[in-house]
């Protein structure tokens, strides 16, 4: 079984670089675990930052909080 949590909400201020470059993710209001039997929402986060998976009626999965990094770089 894998384990985990998402953030489901990985946006540019919920994250933070420190000075050494240090990046540090903050936020956790919308953290849900990653086991899909365990989801108790399926909409939610900032529409801009979403996956389309996250956006739909599927299931978030790493991939969602990683496409969201994705949206942050392509944004800058």
């Amino acid at each position: 079984m894998k384990w985990g949590r998402l953030h489901r909400d990985i946006k540019p201020s919920n994250v933070l670089v420190t000075a050494e470059g240090r990046v540090v993710i903050l936020d956790f209001g919308l953290v849900e675990d990653i086991n899909p039997d365990l989801h108790e929402t399926l909409l939610a986060g900032t529409p801009d930052y979403m996956s389309p998976d996250a956006g739909s009626a599927n299931r978030n999965s790493r991939a969602s909080d990683w496409y969201s990094v994705g949206v942050i770089f392509m944004k800058r």
